[in-house]
Formats: structure tokens, C-alpha cells, sequence
């Protein structure tokens, strides 16, 4: 065969990503080009090798019999170009990366996986993070993430849920507050209390301790510990989210025992994908470490837990919607 006839990478890497989304316009974002010119690459790759590729509906694509065979090559012989020369200056101004997006809670995401980013990165420079933000549950196909991190009972359709970390709560306020504000006892009646409309202070308050109604209301969780950060009150935290907040100073936990939450962090992918070989090793590598960090981050310390033990807790998550059957 000439060499005039082999296709180029760069549209031989256009089609992978656009097999991987089914999706021209996604392909295109991902790859930082116009629309156009995916589909313009696709079109030089099926003249080369004479073959139609996709069936297109629309901007929806379908793999045919050639396009699937041509994909499982391609995969490998980029792989293989890669490990030996590296991507060539067009994919790499294109594609800094291999990327995979994590879907999560904007909470989650600012108080535990921020943090940990740069240790991230220092370990796998070639993957691209990109963080998705949704405060309840999205549709894989409309957040387009390969892997989530969600608080809920992990019992969902059509996905792989694994335990990855339990949660806490515990009460906090600002340490501008001064110290008379800080409750006494049991007797919490004359305390500024903020509440989460998603995570009430019943989920946490022991029998019989005398409370004040909140003198604030938020139905954002965020929005409860900027509230609490300014020194609006007290207010019942997660420490998966306050934990880094109260490292550093800027909350201060009070002295009453963290209790466990009634519902557990997962690791979330849908059950039914078409990533590509590169994209699944990378979501792979991604999970490992997600696994590594909740294990390095074990909770609040263990006496504390301990004088938790039989406190009965309860209430509503913001994570767990009612129609279940919606999610993903």
C-alpha cells in the first residue's frame, strides 16, 4: 500500500473520540474543534479506506460492521503510537490529555475532591480531571461523565455502584464567634442555629436536648457552611465537606460527638458504555485513586464515634431523589 493511502492520526484520533460519544458535537468539544471539522475528518478517513464509518440520525451516530472493526484497530495502533513517539503536535494541542469527568455534588467537589487535586495530578499528569457539578443526580448521557461520586443508598438502575467512603456529622461555627455562643451541655436553647433544609438538625440531636429553632434556613449546603464561616451560627456539617474547613482553621468544630450519617458515599459508572480501550484504563486509574484517598481519609476520630454509638439519626438527603427510576 502507498503511503499515500494511510490515514492520517489526527483523523484516525477524531473518529475514536467520535465513536467513544456517538456524538459529533461532543467530539468536537472534547477535541476543542469546530463541529465541522470533525465531521470533515471523519469524512477524509472513510475516502481513504473507502468504507463508510457511522450512520448518521441527526447528530447521533452509529458504528457500522467497518466502523467497529476499524475502531478496536485504531485504538491499538494509537496506543502504540503513543507509547513509542508520543501524540503528534496537532492531537496535542487538541487533546492535552486524556480526560475524565467526575460528576459530583458541588459540596463534595469544593470540600474533599479539590483539595486532593494536586496530589492528583502529581500522580497521573497524562489524565485531564474535569469536574462536573450537579446537585442532584444527572443522567450519565447528559452530564457526559464516566464515573460519580454520589451520597445515597446505591440502589439505582442501570449502574455500578460501589461503597467508596461512610459520612459524618458533626456541629461547627466560626472561630470569630466568641466563646459565650458556644452551647452548654445539653441545653442548646439560646444557640443561633443554621440548618440545611436537606439535613435537619434532627438527624443529629440526641433525646432530649433542649434546642432553639434556626434562626436561618438554606437549601443549599454550600450556602450553610459560608453562612457558618461568616458567623452566622452553628450549623450541622458533613465531614467529608467541613473536614478541610476545620484543618484550617477556618470552622471550628464543637466539642459534641460527630454522629454517622444515614447514608453512604459511592462510586458511580454507568453500566452500559462506549469508552474506548485508552478511556476506560483512564477512568480505571482515576477510581483507584478515588479508592486510595476516601481509605486515607478514615473520618472523625474514634472516640468520638464511639460516644456516637446508638444515637439513632434520620432524615433527608439532598442527594437521593424520590423517582428513583429517573437517575442516570
Amino acid at each position: 500500500m502507498s503511503t499515500d493511502a494511510l490515514p492520517d492520526f489526527v483523523d484516525l484520533h477524531t473518529f475514536v473520540v467520535a465513536a467513544r460519544w456517538m456524538h459529533l458535537t461532543r467530539a468536537a468539544t472534547e477535541l476543542h474543534v469546530t463541529q465541522g471539522a470533525v465531521s470533515q475528518r471523519i469524512k477524509q478517513l472513510e475516502l481513504r479506506l473507502g468504507t463508510a464509518l457511522f450512520v448518521r440520525t441527526g447528530r447521533e451516530l452509529q458504528l457500522t460492521p467497518a466502523g467497529h472493526a476499524v475502531r478496536q484497530k485504531a485504538e491499538v495502533l494509537l496506543a502504540q503510537r503513543d507509547t513509542l513517539f508520543g501524540a503528534s503536535p496537532a492531537e496535542a494541542a487538541a487533546l492535552p490529555g486524556i480526560r475524565v469527568i467526575v460528576n459530583t455534588t458541588p459540596s463534595l467537589a469544593r470540600g474533599w475532591l479539590l483539595p486532593r487535586f494536586p496530589a492528583f495530578h502529581r500522580e497521573h499528569p497524562g489524565i485531564a480531571l474535569q469536574i462536573s457539578c450537579a446537585a442532584s443526580f444527572t443522567l450519565f448521557r447528559d452530564s457526559h461523565a464516566e464515573i460519580a461520586i454520589r451520597l445515597g443508598s446505591g440502589q439505582w438502575p442501570q449502574v455500578d455502584a460501589t461503597p467508596l467512603m461512610d459520612e459524618w456529622m458533626f456541629p461547627a461555627m466560626s472561630p470569630a464567634m466568641p466563646a459565650a455562643a458556644m452551647p452548654q451541655g445539653s441545653d442548646w436553647s439560646s444557640a443561633h442555629l443554621l440548618e440545611y433544609l436537606g439535613e435537619p438538625w434532627s438527624m443529629w440531636l440526641p433525646e432530649g436536648m433542649r434546642v432553639a429553632a434556626p434562626v436561618l434556613r438554606v437549601n443549599d449546603s454550600l450556602v450553610l457552611m459560608e453562612a457558618c464561616q461568616e458567623g452566622l451560627g452553628i450549623a450541622l456539617l458533613r465531614h467529608r465537606v467541613a473536614g478541610a474547613a476545620v484543618a484550617a482553621g477556618r470552622l471550628l468544630r464543637l466539642p459534641e460527638a460527630a454522629r454517622p450519617a444515614p447514608y453512604t458515599y459511592w462510586l458511580v459508572t454507568p453500566r452500559n458504555d462506549s469508552l474506548s480501550v485508552q478511556a476506560r484504563d483512564a477512568r480505571a486509574r482515576v477510581a483507584d485513586w478515588l479508592f486510595r484517598q476516601a481509605a486515607d481519609d478514615p473520618g472523625p476520630d474514634q472516640e468520638q464515634l464511639d460516644d456516637a454509638i446508638g444515637v439513632p439519626v434520620g432524615g433527608a438527603i439532598e442527594d437521593v431523589p424520590v423517582n428513583q427510576a429517573q437517575l442516570f
